[in-house]
This record gives C-alpha cells, sequence and structure tokens, in this order.
C-alpha cells in the first residue's frame, strides 16, 4: 500500500478464456462419440436410411428399426421422459 491506495492488480491473463468452454455449445447436444456415430452409420446403412446425418441431430428418437439396431449394438435407448406431475387438490374444506 502506497499513502492508503493499493496498487493495481497485475495485468490480466487471457490464456484461461481463450479456450471454448463446454458451455458454448448449444445445449442439448452430447458430446462427439465416434463409436456411437460409426454405429449409427452402420445401422442407417442396414436399414436403407439416407446418410450422412445433417450436423445437428434431430430431437426425435430415431425411427423404430433404428433404435432396435442400436440396442442391438449396444447402445440403449434414452429412458422415456417422467410423466407430468398431478396438479395439486384444492385445499379441503369441511361441509357446512
Amino acid at each position: 500500500m502506497h499513502r492508503g491506495v493499493a496498487p493495481p492488480p497485475p495485468p490480466f491473463d487471457g490464456d484461461a478464456f481463450d479456450a471454448p468452454d463446454a458451455a458454448d455449445g448449444p445445449p442439448g447436444l452430447p458430446p462427439d462419440d465416434s463409436e456411437f456415430d460409426a454405429a449409427l452409420q452402420a445401422c442407417a446403412t442396414a436399414e436403407g436410411i439416407a446418410a450422412p446425418f445433417p450436423q445437428a441431430p434431430s430431437p426425435d428418437l430415431p425411427p423404430d428399426l433404428l433404435a432396435e439396431c442400436l440396442d442391438a449394438a449396444g447402445f440403449a435407448p434414452p429412458p422415456p421422459p417422467p410423466p407430468p406431475l398431478p396438479l395439486p387438490l384444492p385445499p379441503f374444506q369441511p361441509p357446512r
């Protein structure tokens, strides 16, 4: 400290923020998995589905035949989403 004033902080090192962060990508997209991509391509070819696939995967589940082929290759389908929660009941009021 010099006369009650702190010295300025050292210069900022920008290297820590140069690398892309996982949060920079679109939400919901899985990381690249070459083994899964190869199995998906093989199943698509076997089922006669057009390939290569677009860069952004569809949010829809694959067709049933493709899903069965991926399951046979050891890639289980994701679990179904949980059912919606029931609406809350109104507070109990005794009869008059």
